[in-house]
């Protein structure tokens, strides 16, 4: 596993391998990985340990997510760690939380259209067409 200085030039230029994936590890930030794919994917992921167990947890994807915010990010995740959390587990646990019945797609639709009608209705009070 190659361990490099993971700054801002060499993630966006690393070169992606022929095929799988390679792994890139912090030089400055332990545990914290530049996953590459064959695709030219790049991931964020920290290593850690827990209770005993490796775990892995991914972070984020570059560009949207830069090498430093990536440590920034790799910092939080370790700061739970610190307390007993495990941040894998507590990642599912939000992935499987369901939305607040509110936060709906008919609500979506429902307000888009009541929006959008008050626009026309006041813009519009003899029903004559607009001219283009």
């Amino acid at each position: 596993m190659p361990r490099k200085r993971l700054t801002d030039l060499f993630v966006a230029n690393v070169a992606p391998p022929r095929q799988g994936r390679v792994e890139y590890f912090d030089a400055i930030f332990p545990g914290l990985a530049l996953r590459v794919t064959d695709h030219g994917r790049k991931s964020w992921s920290l290593h850690f340990r827990i209770q005993a167990r490796l775990r892995r947890l991914t972070l984020g994807f570059y560009p949207a997510l830069t090498p430093a915010q990536a440590r920034q990010e790799a910092n939080v995740a370790l700061e739970k760690v610190r307390r007993g959390i495990d941040p894998c587990v507590e990642k599912k646990m939000h992935r499987s939380t369901p939305l607040p019945a509110n936060d709906t797609f008919a609500r979506l639709v429902e307000d888009y259209l009541e929006r959008h009608s008050k626009e026309h209705r006041s813009g519009n009070l003899r029903g004559e067409q607009a001219i283009p």
